[in-house]
């Protein structure tokens, strides 16, 4: 009876966002960065710091309201693009941030119900909110670029555990994908005004934070992840936000909702999505008025369920789905826009489950997500079962600042008891032995693809085409030999095979060296070979 734990086990990461994004940068905002805490404990220090703001950019342009002040020049390493299409004497670049910064008053206050942050009287020219643009493809304390940086400038009050500050904003002057961070990477996941705007609406509700409510040491994840929701919640098709999220999909043991440093927050910002869809906008704007009354961010948060009828542990249970159905296994009306393009949640173990039973053991992070998958035989098919669980002690959450894991115990059997979870569409049942945690379970009957999929596949539009294997369950190791019909060889690779849906495919990952045209795929697994036709146009 094989018995599993994790962390002896292969991991099986599924499919991916586009290649040139995967990875994404790590720090994309200042909030993140060391720099950050230090800044802080200067101003409290005493020191004074508004001397520090950007200088030699020469330009200056207003909104009409008289809210912001973006500080810019054409000339020299801060260059903003000229491209003026509406001839109004502004590039349409700062254009594009007014129109972005209006929009996020607009909505964040007049809509939401945000308190307005406060003005610094004439630090920088008027008692606008000041947005400079330079050149942050280096910026931050590794070098490894920043998309935009709200500094606390001057503390405005500081009285019972509460400190406000005033403020301005950097972003960067072009989001060029040409731009390279000392390491000679990208610093940017997405490019050009598409990226101004998304950084605007979410630098500026940093300023909201730390001036009208409070700045903290602690927690700074719920910082992030309010800012990056802001994204979400006024530019859904922006899609940097996604980036994040889908490096949780591909590893979420490393991104426990509890852990409480600041870049936590950008890969749980679809979350504010699940509070918002349940209670309103409201939700968020109360998280914020107990923050600003000096309580700590996750509690707060537990604190904001609470008061309307709901714990906190069960919304996140409940959210597991929601990471489950990514992919091909999204579907319409979700709390994620566009979750089909998401990979699909990592599984911690792949197995095929052998009667009868298989016991799994391990510990979870407070509010960590694990995924298992099994394929359990049944006739006629066999029935892929996939069960993600998590460890919602909130009293962990709220009161440690290094919250310790919790062991858990749970058997797939193929005789279940009458208190076990029946899996569908099968006679095997899932028994919880220690601290049974939350959990999601569900299950799907694989079934035969008359082809690989998409097809044709366009390379303007499709990274990877899957290829279908009858004979393998997921995690099996595939091996594909690509050819031309002249039987020249293009590619050979060995593969784990996935769930895309209800089949069970392997991913051939196109090149965009690769010629359009007629291929043939030979897919092998132990002595069974299958042979596919695949367009590329």
């Amino acid at each position: 009876m094989p018995l599993f734990r994790h962390g002896l086990v292969a991991v099986f990461l599924l499919s991916a966002l586009a290649a040139a994004a995967s990875d994404g940068p790590t720090h994309r905002c200042g909030f993140s960065d060391p720099s950050h805490a230090l800044r802080i404990q200067r101003l409290e220090g005493g020191l004074v710091l508004a001397s520090d703001r950007p200088v030699g950019l020469d330009l200056r342009a207003d909104d009409p309201r008289g809210r912001f002040r973006i500080h810019y020049t054409l000339t020299g390493p801060n260059a903003v693009p000229r491209a003026d299409a509406n001839a109004n004497g502004i590039p349409d670049y700062v254009d594009a941030g007014l129109e972005a910064l209006d929009l996020a008053f607009r909505v964040q206050i007049d809509s939401m119900g945000f308190r307005p942050p406060p003005s610094d009287n004439m630090d920088g020219g008027s008692p606008a909110l000041d947005v400079y643009m330079v050149d942050l493809s280096k910026a931050g304390q590794a070098g490894t670029g920043l998309y935009g940086v709200t500094r606390p400038d001057r503390i405005l009050t500081s009285a019972g555990g509460v400190t406000k500050y005033t403020s301005f904003i950097e972003v960067d002057n072009d989001f060029a994908e040409s731009d390279r961070n000392v390491f000679g990477r990208q610093p940017f996941a997405t490019f050009g005004v598409d990226a101004l705007k998304a950084t605007c609406v979410h630098e500026f509700h940093h300023t909201v934070q730390i001036g009208a409510y409070a700045l903290g040491t602690r927690e700074l994840m719920m910082y992030e992840m309010t800012a990056t929701w802001m994204e979400l919640r006024l530019y859904p098709e922006i899609r940097d936000w996604a980036v994040y999220l889908g490096q949780l999909l591909r590893q979420p043991s490393g991104y426990p909702f509890s852990r409480s440093d600041a870049s936590n927050g950008y890969p749980w910002g679809w979350f504010g999505n699940e509070l918002s869809s349940r209670f309103g906008d409201a939700i968020i704007v109360d998280i914020w008025n107990r923050i600003g009354t000096g309580t700590r961010p996750f509690l707060a948060l537990v604190e904001a369920c609470d008061s309307r009828g709901a714990a906190f542990a069960d919304i996140f249970c409940q959210s597991l789905s929601t990471l489950y159905r990514t992919g091909s296994r999204a579907r319409p009306g979700g709390t994620i826009p566009g979750a089909n393009e998401l990979p699909e949640i990592a599984m911690a173990v792949d197995v095929l489950a052998i009667p009868p039973a298989v016991p799994v053991t391990g510990s979870l992070t407070p509010f960590e997500v694990r995924g298992f998958r099994f394929t359990i035989p049944a006739d006629p098919n066999n029935v892929i079962s996939t069960v993600l669980l998590s460890n919602t002690d909130v009293t962990a959450l709220v009161n440690s600042s290094d919250p310790s894991s919790a062991d858990y115990a749970f058997t797939v059997v193929s005789g279940p008891a009458q208190w076990d979870q029946q899996i569908v569409g099968t006679t095997w049942g899932l028994r919880f032995d220690l601290n049974k945690p939350c959990s999601f379970v569900d299950g799907v009957a694989p079934v035969a693809s008359i082809g690989p999929f998409p097809q044709p596949a366009r390379r303007s539009e499709h990274s990877v085409v899957w290829l279908p294997v009858t004979s393998a369950a997921p995690g099996s190791r595939i091996d594909v030999l690509v050819t031309t019909t002249a039987n020249t060889p293009v590619v050979s690779f060995t593969a784990m095979a996935e769930l895309r849906g209800s089949v069970v495919a392997v991913p051939w990952t196109l090149g965009r060296e690769l010629p359009t045209g007629l291929y043939v795929a030979t897919v092998r697994h132990n002595d069974d070979v299958s042979l596919h036709k695949v367009v590329v146009r």
